[in-house]
């Protein structure tokens, strides 16, 4: 009858070397894995970052600060930009300044046919 042993100090070496090359190459795919991550990351937040940096830049208005040129100037197209972005404001807020005064009359009107007043 044969004797049959335990596996041989060749097999063993075989597997452990095989255990730790699979190591290595989970630690390279978590690696990978990783930088991939990093990559969509950044593809995907970039868009974001880019709008960002446009409403930053977007000044319809210079501010007296920031005059690039102050010796300067206005040329008549931009004399009238900032004259019409003036106009608009002030149209805005005089809308929202009667807006709000007929809100509160008729408010106002509701108080008093109700009875509270």
């Amino acid at each position: 009858m044969a004797k049959t042993s335990g596996p041989t100090r060749a097999n063993k070496a075989k597997f452990a070397e095989m255990e730790d090359r699979i190591r290595e190459m989970r630690r390279q795919e978590d690696a990978i894995k990783s930088k991939i991550y990093k990559l969509e990351a950044t593809i995907t937040a970039a868009p974001v970052f880019r709008a960002g940096e446009r409403l930053r830049n977007h000044n319809l208005l210079v501010s007296e600060d920031e005059d690039e040129y102050p010796g300067r100037p206005l040329t008549r197209w931009q004399s009238q930009r900032v004259n019409r972005a003036r106009s608009r404001q002030a149209m805005t807020a005089l809308f929202l300044v009667i807006l709000f005064i007929t809100f509160a009359f008729w408010f106002y009107q509701q108080l008093r046919t109700n009875g509270v007043i």
